[in-house]
């Protein structure tokens, strides 16, 4: 079944609070933490319960707009036997249009819904949506969070909570996301303010997260004793907020304030269930050229810790990162790396395509070694998926491009 489409069972009871404009021209109904908009059986918007779009289905495309604001246009696809989805960023001008378009669908729905022996929540949540300003919730999101440049692919609905801003490390050649945020923590105090930040502005919205992500680029960083405070502030303040909000994820690397074995079990008891690791790639000759002052073999042992410890691990790889003289290295010594990693449950693969900044240390670099073009790169990705599926890795391998992310 097409995900546009809502039956009658799908909708249950809430079917029955349906409120129908004339002719049954346009519904709405509330169910799941969502208010849903439709034209007989075909879904097309839900609002979250604050009155803000959180998906459509307009024509024959489908969006999703992020906490932040921001929409993305999704469409679904299949590449090499996998479900793939393809996102693009809407510029703000086609951002403003779709949410006018949905504007107009409340409009005219709430306009139908009578004072009486509608649900009263239903009513709310169109009042809310109809006094939906975008300018002003982008200045909330500001209140409450310092830039979001990128989360793993699969933690997009996740809480995100700061208990860093910026980069510890910021060296990487290829990486400009933290170039101009100061690398600070947050103190517990600092911590508890920003947290009741963010619940605010989440608002009624909040049991649609699914999860707690720990930001920024590399917040578990710190030292035993400086981070499970930070923790125990995290679980506090959300105690009670959601049962999906007690598992933790982060971003790792290999090189930064290493852990023992025993410390990654003491966070995985403090809740924190998996990791994403940036290995870019398997060639050391590549990581010296992205400024990754690490050896392949530092994830591999990161990684074996990590699974000693019952932690999950996301292995994100740069497609295109060997440049034309080391792309047949980069490919061969990435799968063999990964495939030594004997990824299991809890584990993923993200192929994060390359995207250079003009006029970075990088793109110099990238010269002498010759730059691949954009097919190149998607034909690399396409290459590693393929070879890592040869070499055994069964666990999910997922597309991660920054220039779509959205939150």
């Amino acid at each position: 079944m097409s995900p546009a489409l809502a039956t009658e069972h799908e909708l249950g009871s809430a079917y029955r609070q349906v409120v129908t404009l004339a002719g049954g021209e346009l519904g709405a109904a509330r169910k799941d933490h969502l208010v849903s908009l439709f034209s007989g059986k075909t879904t097309l918007v839900h609002l979250d319960l604050e009155g803000r779009l959180h998906r459509a289905w307009l024509g024959d495309r489908s969006y999703q707009r992020g906490l932040d604001g921001r929409i993305r246009r999704v469409t679904v696809g299949r590449s090499h036997g996998e479900r793939t989805l393809g996102v693009d960023l809407l510029a703000p001008a086609e951002g403003e249009s779709v949410l006018a378009e949905v504007r107009a669908l409340v409009d005219r729905v709430a306009a139908a819904v009578p004072p009486r022996g509608a649900d009263p929540a239903l009513a709310e949540v169109l009042s809310r949506a109809q006094g939906y300003r975008a300018a002003l919730e982008a200045e909330r999101f500001r209140a409450a969070y310092d830039p979001i440049p990128i989360l793993p692919p699969d933690r997009g609905r996740a809480l995100l909570v700061q208990l860093t801003s910026g980069c510890s490390w910021n060296r990487c050649t290829f990486c400009h996301l933290y170039r101009d945020a100061r690398f600070a923590m947050k103190s517990p105090e600092a911590l508890t303010e920003h947290i009741r930040r963010v619940l605010a502005l989440v608002g009624r919205a909040l049991p649609l997260r699914r999860g707690v992500f720990l930001g920024q680029a590399n917040a578990l960083v710190m030292t035993r004793d400086r981070l499970l405070p930070l923790l125990d502030v995290v679980h506090r303040e959300l105690a009670g907020a959601g049962a999906e909000l007690t598992s933790l994820a982060a971003f790792v690397d290999a090189f930064s304030s290493p852990k023992r074995t025993e410390e990654w079990a003491e966070l995985r008891a403090r809740g924190v269930e998996s990791v994403s690791l940036g290995l870019e790639s398997g060639s050391d000759q590549v990581l010296s050229t992205l400024g990754k002052p690490a050896e392949s073999s530092a994830a591999l042992a990161l990684v074996e810790q990590l699974h000693e410890a019952g932690v999950g691990v996301g292995v994100i790889v740069l497609s295109g990162a060997g440049g034309e003289r080391w792309q047949a290295q980069h490919v061969a010594t990435t799968v063999d790396t990964i495939a030594s990693m004997k990824l299991g449950k809890g584990d993923r693969v993200y192929l994060s395509p390359l995207h250079v900044e003009p006029g970075s240390r990088f793109a110099a670099a990238l010269g002498e070694l010759g730059a691949l073009s954009r097919e190149a790169i998607e034909a690399q990705s396409a290459e590693l998926r393929t070879r890592l599926r040869q070499a055994g890795v069964t666990v999910p391998i997922a597309r991660y491009d920054i220039r779509r992310f959205v939150y």
